[in-house]
């Protein structure tokens, strides 16, 4: 927060007619408690012509901090937020806060091992099952075959996708952009690539979050065997953030906020020509950790 703050007092000690501009990567953490508390009724959820925009994180400022209590870093993301959105409307600063969704591994497959995916890729080959998604309701297949999202959809953009769109916000006038993929695909159409590719079958998400627990309760307390254990299923340090995530309409697979990018897109020719995810790029990032070691060859 403090260097926020320091990047933006420099910024405005430029001796140009404008202060340099201020583009700050933020986090879709700032809305992560947007959507809890909403109950999706019929007319909430849809609309002749598609999703309401009730049903996305806004792509907008949040004088509020309400959506973002609960973990530190989304706190943090939004009080840097809202420093340059604050300074911005008493000064001549341009300032920008990028929302960015989940990024995954680019071109060359490199995606970090610590984040939250991964350690369900290698904990799932440790468990031998896959969390597939949970499944639909009546209710779901008919909004699905109504509206163009489907309610277990996720808008992953690939690491270089993403940069490239970012750029192409760099002269754009706006407090916010959402980064995230305009063509979201089917969880389970990434989960069906995996379950091949490690050769374990699906499971619904709660039971292999079931199992995922057993495994926890048997690793005892002595310390080598937890090392152990954490490092074949590194999913293992990631408890609570499993155990709090949920299928639901509101959010992505595994709890993510939903965002709406519709400025996002109008500024980004990078974003609305992003191809969609998929076998390929789950080719290229098994590849990359099998290179690492991070999955067995």
């Amino acid at each position: 927060i403090k260097g926020v703050r320091n990047l933006v007092d420099f910024s405005l000690t430029s001796p140009m007619r404008e202060p340099a501009a201020v583009f700050y990567i933020s986090s879709v953490s700032v809305l992560q408690r947007e959507l809890n508390n909403r109950s999706l009724s019929f007319d909430v959820l849809i609309t002749l012509s598609g999703w309401t925009e009730s049903a996305f994180g806004p792509e907008v400022s949040l004088a509020e901090p309400d959506s973002a209590i609960g973990i530190g870093y989304g706190e943090s993301k939004w009080v840097s937020e809202r420093i340059l959105h604050t300074i911005a409307s008493k000064s001549a600063l341009k300032a920008t806060a990028i929302r960015c969704g989940q990024m995954t591994g680019g071109q060359s497959g490199a995606w970090n091992e610590h984040e939250w995916f991964p350690s369900i890729v290698k904990s799932s080959l440790a468990l031998g099952m896959f969390p597939a998604g949970e499944g639909v309701s009546p209710f779901q297949r008919f909004v699905r075959s109504i509206v163009t999202m489907s309610l277990q959809d996720i808008s992953w953009i690939s690491a270089h996708e993403a940069g490239g769109a970012i750029v192409n916000m760099l002269d754009a006038h706006e407090d916010v952009f959402h980064v995230v993929h305009p063509k979201p695909v089917p969880w389970d159409d990434l989960a069906i690539e995996f379950s091949k590719a490690l050769n374990v079958p699906l499971v619904p998400y709660k039971e292999w979050l079931e199992t995922l627990e057993r495994k926890l309760v048997e690793t005892g307390t002595d310390a080598a065997e937890v090392e152990k254990a954490f490092s074949e299923v590194p999913a293992l340090r990631l408890m609570d953030f499993f155990r709090a995530a949920k299928m639901s309409s509101d959010r992505e697979p595994i709890g993510i906020t939903r965002l709406a990018s519709e400025k996002a897109q109008a500024a980004s020719q990078v974003l609305r020509e992003a191809e969609k995810v998929g076998t390929r790029d789950v080719e290229r990032w098994i590849a990359f950790w099998r290179r690492t070691g991070f999955l067995p060859a």
